[in-house]
This record gives structure tokens, C-alpha cells and sequence, in this order.
């Protein structure tokens, strides 16, 4: 198929049905090597704007060849276009809330993600952002704002709806795919929600992200919370799987609790089972949260489980620029300060005693092994998330630790991005916060890692990687 080419992008216009008869001859092999080559193109994308049905085997060739280019041409912009509201969710049920291309709803806003930062033409364009994501609503506005963009975040639909009309380009069913990361988990006051479903038995060891759960108690996660609202039942070998669950964690100190069942989902023998390994039951999720002699135990500055020094890796020192770039560049973006390095250190962590500290964890799995701590003042905190948070919201530390962990998540799909750009494929955890940072110094103090210090206007922050948690 011949595209349409404008302003160095390519849009590809198929009509009709998009399966996985036709979709092969949408973006051909000829078009494919072509596009390889071609070196002043910024963007390619798909429109959907005249297909009438598309499905799953359609969208997945068509990406196919859309990652195959990108393979070659890594700072290219790609996705689909041109979709309303039942094409979009069609989309996000087909990726199943893993997207690893650019979701936009109309050629404009594409061409606002496209090509090199334009500064001077860019500072006159109000655009309003929502997303029923909230991590996507972050992640799109903070890209907005980097390349120049008047930014607004509109804080719920309603605000959105009121307010669209008043901005140059509205934004609500958008999708920044290389930040994502598939969400196997919730996370509220640094507790793990994992939502369940359907009938729990032995295949739900095949369906647990066993891997993702290991490295989040290795962050520091301490509160685990299953809840069984929209589960029919559990058997003895689900029983069993969670059995096998606690005694793995038990070196950690987590505490698991299921909300949401009843006899019929949990047998009362099974029940009894699961409590004498030390499962706590509640009936919802806010039951859990209003007990606050156990969110004081499990959650006050729970530190991270310490290991035997090991030397900072070579992988983790060849992609340190990237880690560095991407937290600096987005709080020099998101605060309007430019940052000044103090000092480099390969050395266990250390913080001066002068102010008042958050801080931020958050793990690195796959390709390699690392664990991130960012350390702001809490005046870096409130000029760096002061886009985040409501004007209308009265801010106080409960709501800058929320707000750092939305930070930190976003500097996290950032860098996760970038290590993508040079064929690196990593994982990431959810972000802990802390509000006291004395326990997380101390459970760093036998550690090797890199520690880097910054000022932004002469607050202080810490950047320290190193390559075990």
C-alpha cells in the first residue's frame, strides 16, 4: 500500500477489514526495506480512521512490521491513528494493558510526539491532558512539557470536559506505548494490591507473575493484599500456592492478607489452613487500611533486605548516563531548575543531615539487575511534582509521598524506554517510598554503588544505583 507522506511522516491508510489476510499487504516487505532507509522520516503510523473491523491478527502483523523498522530506525515515532472511543478500548483489550506502540487519537496530536523538539514553535500551544491511566495522564503531559508544550493535567473527566474547549488540543484517549509497563499490580500507601479472578487452583502458579512479586519484596515491599472480590473459589492447590508464597517471603517480614472472600469462595478448613502460615483476613481493602496499628508495622520505613557487597556491574556502569540523563533531564523539565553536579562517588550510600528527606526505590530486572534510590529535599519535591498535584489539594506529606511515587514511576518508564532505544530489555517494580530515609541508608551501608550528587537551586539531591536489592 502507498502511504501518504507529510511533514517527514508516514501515514498508512488501509480501509475496510484488518485481519490477518490483508493486513500483510497494508505495509509490504518492499515498504518495510524502504522505510529502513529512508532517513528523513520521523514517524510512521497506521490510520483507522476508514477501517471498519479490525482484530487481533491484523494488529499484530501490522506491528510487526512497525517494530521491524523501528529495529532499524530507533528514534522513529510509530503507532495507529484516527480511532474513537470503541476502537480505542478494542486496542487496549487486543495489547491486553501491555502497549508497545503509540496509541494517538488524530494525526494532530501524533505530530506534537514527532520529530526534533521545536521550542519556539511549540510555547504557543495550550493542550489539556486526561487519561483514565493515571500513570499514562503523568507520563503524556511530562513528554508534552519537554518539548515545549503549555501543559495542563486536568485533575478528573469532568474537569477535562469543562475546560477542553478553552486549549489549542485536547488529549483523553492517547497512549505513550515504549513507557509502559504491564501492571500486574496495584500499588496504595506502599501497599501491593493484586485484584484476582475467576477460579484459583493449580494453574494459577502459570498465571502469577512470580518474578514481578520477588522483586518487589526485594524493593522493600512489606504489605501484600489479594483481594477475592471477584473470585468464585479457591481449592486446596491454590490454598497450597499461597502457602508456598508465604513461607518463600518470610525473610522479608511481609505480611499477606486476603480481603473480599467468603465460605463459599474459601472453605472454612482451607481458611484455617492459610491462617496458621500467618495470612491475615479481612473483609475489604479499606478494612486493612483503617486497621492502623497494621499499617504501622508493616509499612513505617520498612527497609530493603540487605546482601553481601558485591561490586557495581559492568552493564550497570556502561548504561549509567542513561539512568542519570533520564532522572536529571525530567526534574530539570518538571521544576523549570537547572541541576548542578556536586560530587561522584562509588561508595555505599550516604546523605547529609541538613534537611528533610524523601526518598524513592525502584528495581530493575532482566537484562540486568539494579536498584535505583532517588533522594529529594522535600522543597525539590514539591517544585519538581508541583504539576501532579491539585491546586485545590491541600499538601501535605501523605500526598508528596503519592506524588513521588508517580515521579519516580515516570523517570522509571523514561529510562526503561531509553535502555529499549539500544536494544536493552529490562523490567521494573513498582517505586517505594520513604519518608524517614535513615532505615534505607542504613540497609545500603554494606553495599557498592554509585552515588552521584546534585543541587537544583541549592536543594539537594541524591542519585545512587547499585547493582543488588
Amino acid at each position: 500500500m502507498k502511504p501518504l507522506i507529510k511533514h517527514k511522516t508516514v501515514i498508512f491508510q488501509p480501509q475496510g477489514f484488518l485481519d490477518g489476510n490483508n493486513a500483510p499487504f497494508v505495509i509490504d516487505h518492499n515498504e518495510t526495506e524502504f522505510l529502513k532507509n529512508k532517513k528523513d522520516i520521523e514517524g510512521i503510523f497506521v490510520s483507522l480512521k476508514k477501517v471498519i473491523f479490525f482484530n487481533k491478527n491484523g494488529i499484530d502483523v501490522i506491528l510487526k512490521r512497525l517494530l521491524e523498522i523501528v529495529g532499524v530506525r530507533k528514534n522513529l515515532t510509530i503507532g495507529f491513528v484516527d480511532y474513537d472511543d470503541r476502537k480505542f478500548e478494542t486496542l487496549l483489550k487486543i495489547f491486553n494493558d501491555s502497549v508497545n506502540c503509540n496509541l494517538f487519537e488524530n494525526q494532530q496530536i501524533a505530530s506534537l510526539f514527532v520529530g526534533e523538539i521545536k521550542e519556539d514553535e511549540n510555547k504557543n500551544k495550550k493542550v489539556i491532558v486526561y487519561n483514565d491511566n493515571n500513570e499514562q495522564k503523568n507520563i503524556i503531559a511530562v513528554e508534552l512539557i519537554e518539548r515545549g508544550y503549555s501543559t495542563v493535567i486536568a485533575k478528573d473527566k469532568k474537569d477535562f470536559l469543562e475546560k477542553k474547549e478553552n486549549f489549542d488540543i485536547a488529549i483523553e484517549k492517547s497512549y505513550l506505548g515504549l513507557y509502559n509497563q504491564k501492571v500486574v499490580a496495584k500499588i496504595k500507601d506502599n501497599a501491593i494490591i493484586y485484584i484476582l479472578r475467576n477460579f484459583i487452583d493449580s494453574e494459577f502458579k502459570n498465571i502469577f507473575d512470580l518474578n514481578y512479586h520477588q522483586n518487589l519484596l526485594r524493593v522493600g515491599f512489606k504489605l501484600f493484599i489479594f483481594d477475592f472480590s471477584h473470585v468464585s473459589s479457591m481449592n486446596i492447590h491454590g490454598a497450597n500456592f499461597f502457602t508456598k508464597l508465604v513461607t518463600a517471603a518470610a525473610e522479608y517480614n511481609a505480611t499477606f492478607v486476603i480481603t473480599g472472600s467468603n465460605e463459599k469462595k474459601i472453605t472454612k478448613q482451607l481458611r484455617e489452613n492459610l491462617e496458621v502460615v500467618g495470612i491475615l483476613f479481612y473483609d475489604t481493602i479499606d478494612d486493612v487500611f483503617a486497621d492502623k496499628e497494621l499499617i504501622k508495622e508493616t509499612m513505617q520505613n520498612a527497609p530493603v533486605i540487605k546482601k553481601n557487597s558485591q561490586s557495581i556491574t559492568k552493564e550497570i556502569v556502561q548504561n549509567l548516563p542513561i539512568f542519570i540523563e533520564s532522572a536529571i533531564h525530567t526534574i530539570e523539565v518538571m521544576s523549570g531548575i537547572k541541576a548542578v553536579k556536586k560530587s561522584v562517588k562509588a561508595k555505599p550510600l550516604t546523605v547529609a543531615k541538613d534537611k528533610e528527606y524523601f526518598a524513592a526505590t525502584i528495581g530493575f530486572y532482566g537484562y540486568f539487575e539494579a536498584l535505583l534510590i532517588l533522594i529529594f529535599s522535600k522543597e525539590l519535591i514539591k517544585e519538581s511534582c508541583k504539576l501532579l498535584i491539585d491546586e485545590e489539594e491541600e499538601i501535605d506529606d501523605t500526598l508528596l509521598l503519592d506524588t513521588l511515587g508517580e515521579f519516580v514511576n515516570i523517570i522509571a518508564g523514561k529510562t526503561k524506554a531509553s535502555l529499549a532505544k539500544n536494544n536493552i530489555n529490562i523490567n521494573i517494580t513498582l517505586p517505594r517510598t520513604y519518608q524517614n530515609i535513615q532505615s534505607l541508608v542504613e540497609s545500603q551501608k554494606n553495599k557498592k554503588g554509585v552515588e552521584v550528587e546534585f543541587e537544583f537551586d541549592k536543594e539537594p539531591f541524591y542519585f545512587y544505583i547499585s547493582n543488588s536489592y
